[in-house]
Parts: C-alpha cells; sequence; structure tokens
C-alpha cells in the first residue's frame, strides 16, 4: 500500500485519491461480511455449510450469472479502453475537478488522471457489487457461507483492479490514440 499511496509519478495525485477510493470498496466487503454474519447468527444453526433454499435457487444462479457478467464486463472495459467510454467525459467542462494539486498537474496529465479515476470508480462499483449480490442472498435466506464466495471473489477482482501508474498510462496512450 505503501507505494501507491506515496506514488511520485506525474500522476500521484490522482492515483492518492483513487487509492483511497479503492480501499473503500475493499474495505465495504468487510462490512457486507459483517453484516451477513450478524443476520446469520441467530437465525441458522450452521453458519459454515451452504445452503440455499429451494425457492431461492433461481435467484441464486441469476445473481451468478450477473456477477460473472459484470465481471467480464469490467476486466473488458479496464484491458480494452472502449473508445465510447473515453469520450463520455469531457474535461473541459471540468475546470476545477480533483484535489489543488491535481490543479498543478500539465493539462494532459490532468485530463488522463480523470479519465483514469472514472474507469476505475466503475470498475470498482461491477466488481464490488459481486460482494453485494451475496450480501442480498443472505438477507432472502441463504446461510452466511454462501455469500463467502461472493465476497472473495469481489475482494478478488478489486485486488486485480488497483490503481497504478501502468494503468493510468495506458490510458493516456489510449487518449492519445484516439485524440480526445
Amino acid at each position: 500500500m505503501k507505494g501507491y499511496l506515496m506514488s511520485t509519478g506525474k500522476y500521484s495525485p490522482a492515483i492518492r485519491i483513487t487509492t483511497i477510493i479503492w480501499l473503500a470498496f475493499m474495505i465495504a466487503n468487510f462490512s457486507y461480511l459483517s453484516i451477513a454474519y450478524s443476520i446469520t447468527k441467530h437465525r441458522d444453526a450452521d453458519l459454515f455449510i451452504i445452503h440455499i433454499p429451494e425457492q431461492l435457487s433461481i435467484l441464486f444462479l441469476a445473481l451468478c450469472g450477473v456477477s460473472v457478467i459484470g465481471i467480464i464486463i469490467g476486466f473488458i472495459i479496464r484491458s480494452k479502453l472502449p473508445a465510447a467510454f473515453l469520450q463520455a467525459r469531457n474535461t473541459a467542462a471540468l475546470p476545477m475537478a480533483g484535489s489543488a494539486k491535481m490543479q498543478k498537474m500539465d493539462p494532459e496529465a490532468r485530463t488522463t488522471a480523470i479519465h483514469a479515476q472514472t474507469i476505475s470508480i466503475v470498475l470498482f462499483a461491477f466488481f464490488e457489487s459481486v460482494g453485494i449480490y451475496g450480501l442480498l442472498l443472505v438477507m432472502m435466506g441463504c446461510t452466511f457461507f454462501t455469500m463467502v464466495p461472493f465476497v472473495l471473489i469481489s475482494l478478488t477482482c478489486l485486488f486485480f483492479a488497483r490503481p497504478t501508474e501502468a494503468f493510468f498510462d495506458r490510458v493516456g496512450e489510449r487518449l492519445r490514440e484516439l485524440n480526445l
């Protein structure tokens, strides 16, 4: 973590802010686990089995499918950086975006940072939603342990989507390719 928060590259203010947001998404998954545990500890005799009530089996499969689709979309956005996704952000309309240190960045780096932050937050939301689907299952009647794989997958995807200088550089290269 120290490397991300103490970054000294041209995107360092943006990476610091994005890392703090990333940490909040990671911590949220642990909050979901504690909520699920408190819900199920009084309701279920055995917390550590996977039990899906028969009436929720279709919902369970649907949420698994939505989770997989969300993860795939997230990683496609991160790896391909589609032009339509990048063009949707008009940074000229955001003269005051970011912290005071971001204001001092050169315009190209600042534009790249704003795009990279936007993409990162959207990816974090896609990946965190997997943990939320697990919490939803617990609220609907599944056991605590039914949620654990959802949270582990969410945390793993978030770990691989952490903000890095290399990702910000890739966003900058893609913006230059598209002449944005």
